[in-house]
């Protein structure tokens, strides 16, 4: 019975310590996977503004009227470039396009996508006329 009780302790034991090792794991877990849904909407957001500086050196450098003009004139392949993982695509999630105004001779830190609603913790995708893309908080954004 002592041998048996002295078993059962250090299978508990390392039951627990299995425990901690994965509370410790889950989080990180998950924060890697929504760092990387998150890059791949960065990505989505470069292409869009490659396909958008194409059809302006057609269009005498200015940007297309809508993102669909994009796909209707086949400059992009794939709408799928406009939708985000099921993990943070909530109600209303999308781009607002603010290119219409501009051309690929304005200013390059002026913004041409920015995505509607928040993507992950309170945060923000933006891509610029220059083609840069970054995830800045709401309450940092110009």
């Amino acid at each position: 019975m002592a041998i048996a009780g002295l078993i059962m302790g250090y299978l508990g034991f390392g039951l627990v310590f299995i425990a901690v090792l994965a509370s410790l794991a889950v989080p990180a877990f998950t924060m890697v996977q929504q760092q990387g849904m998150q890059m791949k909407v960065v990505n989505n957001a470069k292409q869009i503004v490659i396909g958008m500086k194409q059809y302006a050196a057609d269009h005498d450098g200015k940007y297309p009227p809508t993102l669909d003009t994009l796909f209707e004139e086949q400059i992009l392949p794939d709408r799928k470039l406009l939708e985000f993982p099921a993990a943070i695509n909530v109600p209303g999630q999308g781009w607002d396009y603010r290119g219409t105004e501009l051309t690929d001779r304005s200013n390059g830190r002026a913004i041409v996508l920015i995505t509607k609603k928040a993507v992950g913790s309170k945060k923000k995708i933006i891509a610029r006329n220059d083609g840069s893309v970054e995830v800045v908080k709401e309450k940092d954004l110009p």
